[in-house]
């Protein structure tokens, strides 16, 4: 489902990847949402490289049992938002749409990306869930040419909605951007390749980041429930 139709070529001829059984993380409610750059420096085949990211990065990911959801939203010059978090309740569907998308072309609004996180992503009505850690994933190989000045204050829009943002950039010489659009702490939420098809090595990575930010919450929350029941 899509909120504005580009007419692309298809590029995909590969098969859909093995579907893995959850092995982490499967029982904490996660609703993900990944913008992706659609510009035309990107190009076709380093495209597909973000779509297989995207589809690696949500091979544990258990979304059968509901607990994760995804949505994807793309932008160029306008935005396309893919799917909604609602959209699909199983990967075999999923995948298919991930191997569906399109690419678009165009300029870099990477602002526009931005603002359909609170606008029309992680909303009620579109599938986020109360309930659910709000997780954003940006990759990007360049800087914001238009509504630039709009890209930082729509980050921070995002972030003070309880969003968390993973920016990752592709071959920027210049990250000032990027690090203004990441969560804090950078060294978590911060990450740079040189090239489209370092994406790859970045999955297991990204995984467990996400991951240990679960088991540390799960910590926190045990010891607060130690705590309490101490002071009874």
């Amino acid at each position: 489902m899509r909120t504005a139709i580009s007419t692309n070529n298809d590029i995909f001829a590969d098969p859909l990847p093995e579907i893995h059984e959850p092995v982490a993380c499967e029982s904490d409610e996660q609703d993900i949402v990944f913008v992706l750059d659609s510009s035309t420096s990107v190009g076709t085949g380093n495209f597909k490289e973000m779509l297989d990211f995207v589809r690696d990065m949500l091979l544990d990911a258990d979304v059968d049992s509901g607990s994760v959801r995804v949505g994807v939203v793309l932008y160029s010059t306008d935005v396309s938002v893919e799917f909604h978090l609602n959209t699909f309740n199983n990967k075999p569907e999923l995948f298919s749409a991930i191997e569906n998308i399109r690419y678009m072309y165009g300029n870099t609004n990477t602002a526009g990306g931005l603002t359909a996180l609170t606008s029309e992503m992680f909303i009620t009505r579109n599938g986020d869930r109360p309930s659910a850690r709000n997780i954003a994933f940006i990759l990007t190989d360049g800087q914001s040419n238009i509504n630039s000045a709009d890209t930082i204050p729509a980050a921070e829009d995002a972030k003070g909605a309880g969003i968390e943002i993973y920016a990752i950039g592709i071959g920027l010489a210049e990250v000032d951007e990027l690090k203004g659009i990441s969560s804090q702490p950078l060294s978590k939420y911060l990450h740079t390749v040189d090239d489209f098809t370092e994406l790859e090595g970045l999955r297991e990575n990204m995984f467990n980041t996400i991951c240990a930010g679960i088991e540390s919450s799960r910590r926190y929350c045990v010891q607060l429930d130690w705590i309490s029941l101490k002071n009874l």
